[in-house]
């Protein structure tokens, strides 16, 4: 009996492709982009956010009972790691929510500001430096506070009068228990500069106007 040969078939080798696609944001560790990554981020918040206004009241601006739309966990993440002012602290993402609040910018710092709700007393507005040239950021300084908490509350008003120079003003009240049943309310009134630089703010006291009052 004569065996019949089979002809050769070509085998195909299938093995596995792993394709990496960039996510613009999804640098963390380090803050450092591409162009075209750094791009991405300015256009989403650009498209996102408000150019900050010339005068803003936060009490009126964003007060409790008004919801807040949570930040992209993507732009959280570029800045989760920077330390606060050049501190040892840094956002505390685990407990506190976060949302974007405007932007404004110049040649070389495009600057944006987000609002952190602390699940404790208040908003604080922190202002995030974004080096243009560098494609990073270059630092996380906190702006304002507005809240309170048993017998204490605070909000702020702020006046630009530049690009880069604002007077904020800013009311801080605290109550006092006295032993005959009554209490003490104290404000202090303080006035600020802030001057806006690459990196970081410098803030003046102007002024500051303290005031107490007994309430029975």
């Amino acid at each position: 009996m004569k065996l019949q040969l089979l002809p050769l078939l070509p085998i195909l080798l299938i093995t596995s492709l792993s394709i990496s696609i960039a996510d613009p944001f999804n640098n963390y560790n380090n803050s450092r982009f591409l162009d075209s990554e750094s791009d991405s981020l300015i256009s989403h918040i650009r498209q996102t956010t408000p150019i900050r206004k010339k005068y803003l009241d936060y009490k009126k601006a964003f007060p409790f009972k008004l919801s807040l739309k949570e930040m992209s966990s993507d732009v959280l993440g570029l800045i989760k790691y920077t330390t606060i002012d050049n501190s040892n602290r840094t956002l505390e993402t685990e407990s506190n929510r976060y949302s974007l609040l405007d932007h404004f910018e110049n040649d070389k710092t495009f600057y944006f500001r987000i609002i952190e709700e602390n699940e404790y007393c208040c908003r604080i507005i922190y202002l995030v430096f974004y080096d243009k040239l560098k494609s990073q950021v270059t630092g996380l300084s906190q702006f304002g506070i507005y809240g309170g908490d048993g017998g204490w509350e605070t909000s702020s008003t702020e006046n630009w009068e530049s690009e880069s120079i604002l007077t904020l003003n800013k009311l801080v009240i605290n109550d006092y228990d006295n032993v005959d049943d009554s209490y003490t309310e104290r404000k202090d009134s303080l006035t600020y500069k802030y001057e806006i630089l690459s990196s970081n703010i410098n803030v003046t006291l102007l002024d500051s106007v303290r005031t107490e009052r007994i309430i029975r």
